[in-house]
Order: structure tokens, then sequence, then C-alpha cells
């Protein structure tokens, strides 16, 4: 099952990324976060690419900014990105990392429409445990294929106004399901 914990008065410090994460975990698994036999208790791992994971744990990903915090957990490789809207050289940042597709679409479409599909880019890209700025599929779809492996991307509606979107590894045949949110 697919579930979004967020924050809303996150000040940034790695520490109160890691309780919101314990946190969220505890939730999502039914065991209690200050309990020592936790998966949140064991170190949090990172694949060779660098994505970080807990053994025998759901997997997740985090994303902040500003101060909003958000993880989505899941059962499947999963990732998560939200965005709040800064003022930028978004024409100038899509030529040099979109791909043909994506910059024709935020030049027509303006500023929302970049920051619409960074966030979706970022949540590919978290989700394979890959750099944003590496080279990536289209994400003009809301299904792609990437390292053979399908992709559902979803924009997503976050309580709070940003851009935000979530990848998660499918199956060709599978349908979208429900994702579920909660405040911590």
């Amino acid at each position: 099952m697919m579930k979004i914990y967020y924050a809303l008065n996150y000040e940034g410090s790695r520490e109160e990324s890691r309780r919101l994460l314990r946190e969220a975990l505890a939730r999502y698994t039914g065991e209690s976060g200050s309990d020592p036999t936790c998966r949140m208790s064991k170190e949090i791992q990172t694949t060779a690419k660098g994505k970080p994971f807990l053994s025998g744990g759901p997997d997740f990903s985090v994303s902040h900014t500003g101060q909003y915090w958000a993880v989505l957990m899941d059962d499947r490789p999963c990732g998560l990105d939200i965005q709040k809207w800064q003022p930028s050289n978004f024409l100038k940042l899509a030529f040099r990392f979109y791909n043909k597709d994506e910059y024709l679409e935020v030049k027509e479409k303006g500023e929302a429409e970049f920051f619409r599909i960074w966030a979706r880019r970022e949540a590919l890209r978290k989700a394979e445990g890959e750099s944003v700025f590496s080279e990536a599929p289209s994400v003009l779809w809301n299904r792609v294929v990437s390292e053979d492996q399908f992709w559902e991307i979803r924009d997503i509606t976050m309580p709070f106004d940003l851009a935000a979107a979530v990848c998660i590894g499918v199956r060709e045949e599978d349908i979208p399901e429900e994702i579920e949110m909660e405040r911590l």
C-alpha cells in the first residue's frame, strides 16, 4: 500500500528527518518507533547507487523543501519529490536538463510545468537510485520504462501548494492504485 506521511513545520536537520522517518515507519508497520526492535532502529543502508533503504523494511523515499517534509512508503521501489516554487531561470534549466519534448512543454506552458516535470523526473530518479541530473526517459507520460523496469509516475496534490510527484515500480499489467496521506 502506497502511503505518504508529511510534516508542515520541518526545520531542516538530519536528526529531525530521521525522527520523522522513524515515526512514519512506526505508523506504516504498526511498530513502536521507540521499540529497540523497530526496523528503524537498524542502520539505514545505501545501495551501490546511493539510495537509502532499510534491510527487510518497506521501500521509502524522503523529500523536503522549505518547511515541508514528506516520505512515501511502499513494498515496491518508490520515489517521491516535493518542490516549492522558487524564482529561477527555468527555461535555461529545462534546456540543460530536460529532453526536447519536456523542454518544449515548459516553453509552451511556463514555470508551473517546469516544476511539475522536475518533480516527476526527481521521483523517477529517486525510485531508481539515480541522480536527477543523469539522463532519463521522458516523464511526460504516466508510464515509462527505464532500466528494463516499468514505472508509474503520478502528479499528486499535497495539503500545501507545491509541485509533487510519486513514482512506483510496477509490472506492465498493474493498474494504478490509491495513495493514502497522513500528517505526522
